[in-house]
C-alpha cells in the first residue's frame, strides 16, 4: 500500500518539507497551535489543531470534562459509570499519583503525565518531522482518502486487502500517514465487540486482592501479542521504508502515543454527546450503556502509558510539573466503588 501511494504521487505533490521547515523556524515563541497553517498541520497527520487547539482541542476537552468525572461539576453518573469515571478523573487530573494508584501490576515509575505535558510537544513534532534524513520520511504521498487506515478498518478476503473509512484525500509524509495504522495494534483491543455484539469487551476488572483495577486474563494474554506485532511492523517499516533511521522510529512511537491519547479524549466527548453525565428521564433513555466509552478511554490511557514505558520511557518526563499537583482521587476511593 505504501509503495503504491508513492507510485501514484506526482513529483510536484511530494514537496512540502522546506515550506513547513521555514514556517517552523519563523514561529514566535507565543504562537498558538490554532494558528499554524493547514499544510504544517497535515505534515504531522493533522494532529495539532485537532488535539492542541486552546479552546476546542481534544486534550483540553478531556481535562475539562475530567473535573466532572470526580464530582467537580454537574455531571450525573450512573452506578455502572462510577468506577471508570473516578479512575479516569484520577489519571487525568493527577500528576503525583502513578499508574499503580489505579491499576495493579504497573511499574512504580509509570505516571500519566500526558495531558499536562503536551502543551508544547506539538512544536517538537514539527521540528522532528521536518529534520528527518530519509527521503521517504519527508516526501509527501497522495493519501487517496485513506484517512484512518488502521487494522480496525482493514479486511482480508480472497487474497485481497479492503480498506475502509475513506475521507478527503490530502498530502502527508509516510510517518504521519502511518499514525492510525500503528496505534491500531493497541486501539483495536479497546473496541472489540462482545460475543453478542451489545458492547465492547471491558479490558479491566476489579482486583479482589487490592481493590484496584487490573487487566482481565484475556487481555494479559493479548497485550504482549499486540506489542510483538507492533514491534515487528515498526522494525520492518524502519528498515524497508526509512533507511533504518532511528529518528523516524522515535517519531512514529510519539505519533502512536499521542493518537491513542487523542482517542481517549474522543471517547469522553462521545460519551457526553450521547447523553453521558446528563439527567435520565425514565427507562430506555439514550444514555444507558454508555459506560463502555469510559472504559475504552481508560484503556487508551493505560495502553498509551504502557507503550511509552516500553518504547520511549523518557520522552515526556517532567519532574518539575509533578511537584506542583496534588491527587484528586486516592486508591482507597477507588476500592470503595463497585465495578460493573
Amino acid at each position: 500500500v505504501l509503495r503504491s501511494l508513492q507510485a501514484v504521487t506526482k513529483p510536484e505533490e511530494k514537496g512540502a518539507v522546506e515550506q513547513v521547515r521555514k514556517e517552523v523556524e519563523n514561529m514566535p515563541d507565543d504562537m498558538s497551535p490554532a494558528d499554524i497553517s493547514r499544510q504544517a498541520d497535515s505534515f504531522v497527520g493533522s494532529a495539532i489543531v485537532k488535539n492542541w487547539h486552546p479552546e476546542k482541542g481534544r486534550y483540553k476537552v478531556a481535562r475539562d470534562l475530567a473535573k466532572g468525572l470526580v464530582g467537580e461539576g454537574d455531571l450525573i453518573l450512573r452506578d455502572e459509570e462510577l468506577l471508570p469515571a473516578k479512575a479516569l478523573g484520577n489519571l487525568l487530573l493527577t500528576l503525583r499519583n502513578s499508574m499503580n494508584s489505579v491499576f495493579v501490576e504497573t511499574k512504580e515509575s509509570e505516571t500519566p503525565l500526558f495531558l499536562y505535558q503536551l502543551h508544547r510537544i506539538w512544536r517538537d513534532l514539527l521540528i522532528e518531522s521536518t529534520h528527518l534524513k530519509s527521503p521517504a520520511a519527508t516526501e509527501c504521498v497522495w493519501t487517496c482518502g485513506l484517512t484512518d487506515a488502521g487494522l480496525h478498518n482493514m479486511f482480508f478476503s480472497d487474497g485481497k486487502l479492503w480498506l475502509f473509512d475513506l475521507g478527503k484525500p490530502n498530502r502527508q509524509p509516510l510517518p504521519a500517514f502511518l499514525t492510525k495504522f500503528l496505534m491500531s495494534f493497541f486501539h483495536a483491543l479497546g473496541m472489540q465487540d462482545t460475543p453478542d455484539g451489545s458492547t465492547w469487551v471491558n479490558r479491566f476488572q476489579k482486583s479482589q486482592a487490592k481493590g484496584m483495577l487490573e487487566l482481565t486474563a484475556q487481555t494479559k494474554e493479548l497485550l504482549p501479542i499486540a506489542h510483538e506485532a507492533y514491534s515487528i511492523a515498526l522494525d520492518r517499516l524502519i528498515n524497508e521504508m526509512f533507511d533504518g533511521e532511528d529518528a523516524v522510529r522515535e517519531l512514529l512511537v510519539k505519533y502512536t502515543i499521542l493518537q491513542i491519547l487523542s482517542d481517549a479524549s474522543f471517547c469522553l466527548q462521545k460519551w457526553q454527546i450521547k447523553g453521558g453525565g446528563a439527567p435520565t428521564y425514565g427507562e430506555g433513555n439514550h444514555n444507558r450503556g454508555l459506560e463502555k466509552w469510559l472504559w475504552r478511554a481508560l484503556w487508551d490511557i493505560y495502553v498509551a502509558t504502557d507503550v511509552m514505558s516500553t518504547y520511549a520511557p523518557d520522552i515526556y518526563v517532567s519532574s518539575d510539573i509533578m511537584k506542583t499537583c496534588e491527587p484528586y482521587v486516592s486508591s482507597s476511593d477507588l476500592s470503595s466503588m463497585d465495578s460493573n
